[in-house]
């Protein structure tokens, strides 16, 4: 398989003569699972708000989990998911799970909590300022004359304290016309695809990548990805949101879950299948 891109307690009273509270430990709560609604992949899970990859959480799963599967703006509706299954090389490692019903849905999260707190909100792709942060971007990659090309531009409050913070997704592949999966096994000489985030850190306004790939010179059967933002989600139930990601190369693709801390942006749980 291709590379992937760039990442309760819960108490009991018994009543004896005095009751007491059992505290059943942290690790026996059990993993919240988040699925790729769309494709299947199983991404990963959390416990306890942290962190479970694919292959531990596949563990874990019986079949006929509950799931919440939201869009890109709402919660659509919920289901139940299968046990999860492999399929044979060269997506052996990947683990799937079949949603009841899927709801044309985004995403599926095993999670009680409200894992869309807040919602995005399109923005005009044509904003000079952000388009002169793109191109600055690009020359910091090494792209001395960017074409660009923004598709994608969100605000966002993500951690919920009422300040919004700035998604732009930039692509200028030349096979992208006809959608992602024409993408030319060849990457050309300034052709790129990136995810960033603009964020206020410590007073000042930063650009941080997110995911990308940038080519200053032609590559060949390099196999290059396209990049797009697929939503925000509260993931683990923190309250703050995550950033999920979408990449699509000739033959294959994987959604990955990026969290942001502070000025940094880390890949937490990813999926995905290609030759």
């Amino acid at each position: 398989m291709k590379k992937i891109g760039a990442i309760v307690a819960v108490t009991m009273a018994v009543g004896l003569s005095s009751a007491f509270v059992l505290n059943v430990p942290a690790a026996d709560a059990p993993i919240v699972p988040v699925v790729d609604a769309q494709i299947g992949y199983l991404l990963g899970g959390t416990r306890n708000g942290k962190w479970i990859d694919d292959k531990d959480t596949a563990r874990s799963l019986k079949g006929g989990e509950p799931y919440r599967v939201y869009g890109t703006s709402s919660r659509l509706g919920e289901t139940t998911g299968s046990k999860t299954r492999t399929d044979e090389a060269p997506c052996e490692q990947t683990h799937w799970v079949r949603l009841q019903r899927n709801y044309n849905g985004v995403l599926a999260v095993g999670g009680k909590w409200n894992a869309l707190p807040r919602r995005y909100r399109a923005q005009s792709t044509q904003q000079k300022v952000y388009r002169d942060e793109v191109a600055r971007t690009l020359r910091q990659r090494g792209i001395k004359n960017p074409k660009v090309n923004i598709t994608q531009h969100w605000r966002v409050d993500l951690e919920g304290d009422g300040v919004e913070e700035v998604l732009l997704t930039a692509t200028n592949y030349k096979g992208m016309k006809s959608g992602p999966y024409s993408i030319s096994a060849n990457a050309g000489a300034g052709e790129y695809s990136i995810v960033m985030l603009r964020k206020v850190v410590n007073g000042k306004v930063q650009n941080i990548p997110i995911a990308g790939e940038v080519y200053p010179k032609a590559k060949v059967f390099n196999a290059p990805n396209a990049y797009t933002l697929a939503g925000v989600y509260d993931l683990n139930g923190d309250g703050k949101m995550e950033i999920v990601v979408n990449s699509n190369y000739y033959e294959g693709g994987a959604t990955s879950v990026f969290e942001v801390q502070g000025g940094a942006v880390k890949e937490v749980i990813a999926s995905g299948c290609g030759a």
